[in-house]
């Protein structure tokens, strides 16, 4: 899924992102925009990634993200200087995906 994210940014037009396995997710710069999540629950396992779009990031000064005190939200907007929608960023998710599958 963290390639699945890299590639949805740089289809997006940035291209500068890297995966941290220790901290899970993507970052530019020490600034994360994306999260990888697993859960367990009764002998049942769900997965999932979040990317920020375009959202407010106002929530995260109340909370500690992902454990790490000093760790900086922004999304994919903020980093291009543009605004991406959810619309383009879904399209790009939805192209994708079948990429995701031929890897494996």
């Amino acid at each position: 899924l963290g390639s699945l994210m890299l590639g949805v940014a740089g289809d997006l037009g940035l291209h500068d992102l890297i995966y941290d396995d220790e901290r899970p997710g993507v970052y530019r710069e020490g600034r994360k925009l994306g999260s990888l999540g697993l859960h367990l629950s009764r002998g049942v396992t769900m997965h999932g990634l979040s990317l920020n779009v375009h959202n407010a990031l106002d929530g995260f000064r109340a909370i500690v993200p992902c454990g790490f005190a000093d760790l900086q939200v922004s999304t994919l907007s903020r980093e291009l200087g543009r605004e991406v929608s959810m619309d383009e960023a879904i399209t790009a998710l939805v192209a994708r995906l079948p990429r995701l599958f031929d890897e494996s």
